[in-house]
This record gives structure tokens, sequence and C-alpha cells, in this order.
């Protein structure tokens, strides 16, 4: 499951994703930002996985990082940071940003929620 809210007080869209995350949540996800027209155009997303198990396949990261690609084209720029604690979870993280090399988007995947907000804070 893949929950989403803006917090208006630190700008960051602040997701959660836990349990059995697929690779069709991750795509209403992404479209659901895609579609939103009142998140900043410089948007900075906080993700906490820590509690998620990804069901995806390699072939599954190229489809997620085409419609990241189209998410973008609304926005000026996207940081996204993914806060991890799984092997395989941070395994599919390294493989994407491997796979997402995008102009206007900047994924980072993080240990710990402080380094993650230090990141985001930074920008």
């Amino acid at each position: 499951m893949i929950t989403q809210k803006f917090n208006p007080k630190t700008h960051f869209l602040e997701a959660v994703y836990s349990g059995n995350v697929s690779l069709k949540e991750i795509l209403e996800y992404n479209y659901h930002i895609r579609k939103n027209k009142k998140y900043p155009r410089k948007l900075k997303i906080l993700t906490d996985a820590t509690e998620a198990k990804f069901i995806l396949t390699k072939e599954d990261l190229k489809l997620i990082s085409e419609k990241v690609r189209l998410m973008l084209k609304d926005y000026d720029t996207v940081y996204d940071a993914m806060i991890l604690s799984g092997a395989k979870e941070t395994a599919y993280s390294v493989l994407f940003k491997g796979t997402a090399k995008i102009k206007n988007y900047r994924f980072q995947y993080f240990s710990t929620k402080k380094a993650a907000v230090e990141w985001l804070n930074s920008l």
C-alpha cells in the first residue's frame, strides 16, 4: 500500500510504502503526482519504505522510469528521498537509480529519516 500527503510545514510530499508494494500501486502513485496541480513545481518527496516489500521484476523498473519521465513533464524538478531498510528493496532502488537518468529528477536512497530530510533540505 502507498499513502501520501503534502506537509505544508516542511513543503514535502510525504509518502509511506507499507506491506507488499506492486507495480500497479507504484504506477497509480506516480499518476496521482502527475495529475496534482497543487503540488509545488519544484517537488520534494520524502518516502518511508522501511516497512515495504517490493513485488517487482527488473523489467518493471524500466516501466516505472518511463512513467516517472511522464510525471516530470509537469514539474520543473523532483527530488525523491526514499528511506529503506530491506536488502531487496535497497537492491531495487540501486537498479532503479541506474535506469532513471532523467535531467530534472534526482533520486537518492537512505537508511535513516534524518539523512533523507537533511538531503531534501539542502536542495
